[in-house]
């Protein structure tokens, strides 16, 4: 997997932890390195150097912008959300980022507007890149739509709705709950679930609820 036939060799630097998909990406062959320093960008620095690395490809993290800058090692930044929830802080940080950021990837057209106007990016830098899908297509028919949720035990009649994420505040699942029952009077067949890891366990408690 992680030796293709282009002759890239992925190296993962997790600067936060390891963790279950660190551990999924070592089975799958990728070399991964776990931050443990006080001082990351020391750590960074150097390990950019140990595997010489070619290009770093950041994800909502700026902490190795600088050495690999220093290293004259192009930086490609990737964007993957409309960052709202970031305060001034992260701010000023990204913005001095941007200068040592060769070019930026975002996953949508919206996410590329509203990065380029929180941390004053030039949209010419920006380049969108949608994220990958494998779809499978299914028939859609009324018996087929029928049975699959009889074997979900969902009666027909109801109008579904789903939200996939992490359960944490960022997320904003709360939201979700919010409007549901906004609607309940409107919408009495309207149920929605939500599906994904915990990501904050008080939260999903306070969700449950």
């Amino acid at each position: 997997l992680f030796r293709s036939a282009e002759g890239i060799e992925p190296v993962v630097f997790c600067t936060e932890r390891g963790g279950a998909v660190a551990d999924e990406l070592r089975r799958a062959g990728a070399t991964v390195e776990v931050l443990s320093a006080s001082d990351r960008a020391t750590e960074i620095g150097v390990l950019l150097r140990e595997h010489a690395i070619d290009l770093l490809n950041p994800h909502f993290s700026t902490v190795g912008t600088a050495p690999a800058a220093a290293l004259g090692i192009p930086v490609v930044a990737t964007l993957h959300n409309s960052y709202a929830w970031v305060g001034p802080a992260a701010w000023d940080e990204f913005r001095t980022a941007a200068r040592q950021v060769t070019a930026w990837i975002a996953v949508s057209r919206s996410v590329a507007d509203f990065c380029a106007r929180r941390f004053a990016i030039d949209p010419a830098r920006i380049e969108v890149i949608p994220n990958g899908a494998r779809f499978v297509r299914a028939r859609d028919t009324m018996v087929e739509r029928r049975r699959r949720r009889e074997r979900l035990g969902i009666p027909v009649e109801i109008e579904m709705l789903l939200q996939v994420g992490a359960v944490s505040r960022v997320k904003s699942q709360f939201a979700l709950v919010d409007a549901v029952a906004a609607l309940r009077h409107r919408r009495p067949n309207l149920v929605a679930w939500i599906a994904g890891p915990t990501g904050e366990a008080d939260y999903e408690e306070a969700i449950r609820r």
